[in-house]
């Protein structure tokens, strides 16, 4: 299932593009692969510049990745797409609830093999008009304590010069989780970007009788397990 939301953002440096945000495509080989042909066609017929990815594209690394690999392929034929990780990227289950860091490289070296498909793993992508970085949030931000930690998140966006030497462009972070967003330290740190796009939320778990009732950011659920969390439903 996915929702439309249309955004018109007013900046001078965005003039004449089109960006479109899909993320938690959670692609496993026993989903209905006619879900995700109707999405291309809803994409393509956008006609975007840039397709923004953030994060979980697969739901868990111990599938065959053949058809999504494919699917992005036809997707970079419409515009740029550009991909950052997200937290089912980074693990693998070991038991029902517990997943230790895993990385496919193999996976990742084909997803970078791809034309016109720009893989943001703590790295940045700078055309004419735009500037993208896509930061990832560790498996250890994920997953070392209860809650994702904004102060290992701190660090990361210290670490990998996630804010530094910004170009005078039109600045994207693509970054899986919002979450830490609710702090004023990191919401701060990250505020020389024009546009953050992320995703994880999954609308906040929200139904969709809901959904068209509360018209805020406010889900009932997050990952996380925290009860009505902010920015889990798409725009703030």
């Amino acid at each position: 299932m996915y929702k439309e939301t249309k955004i018109n953002i007013k900046n001078d440096k965005l003039v004449g593009n089109k960006i479109v945000v899909i993320s938690d495509i959670h692609y496993n080989d026993k989903k209905d692969l006619k879900k995700l042909e109707r999405l291309y066609n809803v994409l393509k017929n956008y006609n975007p510049n840039y397709i923004c990815i953030p994060g979980d594209i697969i739901d868990n690394n111990d599938i065959d990745k053949t058809y999504i690999l494919e699917w992005l392929e036809k997707l970079s034929k419409i515009g740029k797409v550009i991909v950052s990780l997200g937290n089912h990227d980074l693990r693998e289950k070991i038991k029902p609830g517990k997943y230790k860091n895993f990385i496919d490289e193999d996976y990742i070296s084909d997803l970078e093999k791809i034309d016109n498909l720009y893989l943001l793993n703590n790295k940045n992508v700078e055309f004419e008009d735009i500037y993208f970085y896509g930061y990832t949030q560790s498996f250890y931000y994920y997953y070392s304590n209860k809650n994702e930690d904004r102060f290992i998140m701190k660090k990361e966006i210290i670490n990998n010069k996630v804010c530094n030497k910004l170009p005078d462009k039109f600045k994207v972070l693509l970054m899986h989780s919002p979450i830490c967003l609710k702090y004023d330290e990191i919401d701060k740190m990250l505020s020389k970007y024009d546009l953050i796009l992320t995703g994880h939320m999954h609308n906040g778990v929200m139904p969709p009788i809901l959904d068209d009732v509360f018209k805020n950011d406010v889900g009932l659920i997050a990952p996380n397990k925290r009860l009505f969390p902010k920015y889990a439903r798409g725009v703030v």
